[in-house]
């Protein structure tokens, strides 16, 4: 994107991570945002009190961000949902996860739309171990979820598959704001 992508204009005016966060606090999430020492002063200021949490290290691979995130949370923690700021989704799928967690026995939920797996991912607290040692090496969540596939509850979330973005370029960041800005309303 050859920019920030927590920065990028999203709804109401706001930037993309904080929009985030306030539509995941808004369904029942404690939310923590992992960001770098670049833009740490920045968000710190900007998210909620206690929300912004500095990975020292993030050209070291996405699982170190995922240990500073897990690190944070209380021991107790029972569900853990990981999203990436290039990847917004409706609030209502965020609602839909926070009513699943409170339901299902299962110790990961994905939402899946058309059959594929889709994000944010929701894990049970007692996975926090396993967060916590993950590596690069051992391709990272993704390994996780491979390995755990049997004590995976699949939600169909039925949002169309046109809002299931990840905003790696900037045609993919038009398309989804337009699309966003034409079905939520403000």
């Amino acid at each position: 994107m050859q920019r920030e992508k927590s920065r990028l204009p999203w709804l109401e005016g706001k930037p993309l991570l904080l929009w985030m966060v306030e539509a995941l606090s808004a369904a029942g999430w404690q939310t923590t945002a992992v960001v770098g020492p670049e833009s740490f002063a920045h968000w710190k200021a900007m998210l909620p009190a206690d929300c912004a949490v500095l990975n020292p290290e993030p050209a070291r691979g996405k699982t170190t961000s995922l240990a500073c995130g897990v690190e944070k949370l209380p021991q107790d923690t029972k569900w853990i949902l990981i999203s990436a700021v290039d990847q917004p989704r409706l609030p209502a799928v965020y609602h839909r996860l926070r009513q699943a967690a409170a339901v299902q026995s299962a110790k990961i939920i994905l939402p899946t739309s058309e059959g594929s797996r889709g994000h944010p991912v929701v894990l049970a607290g007692e996975l926090r171990d396993e967060l916590l040692a993950l590596d690069e090496n051992s391709q990272g969540l993704r390994g996780l979820l491979a390995a755990r596939r049997p004590e995976t509850y699949r939600l169909t979330d039925g949002d169309p598959p046109e809002c299931q973005w990840d905003l790696n370029t900037p045609a993919a960041y038009e398309e989804a704001l337009a699309w966003f800005q034409k079905h939520l309303p403000s």
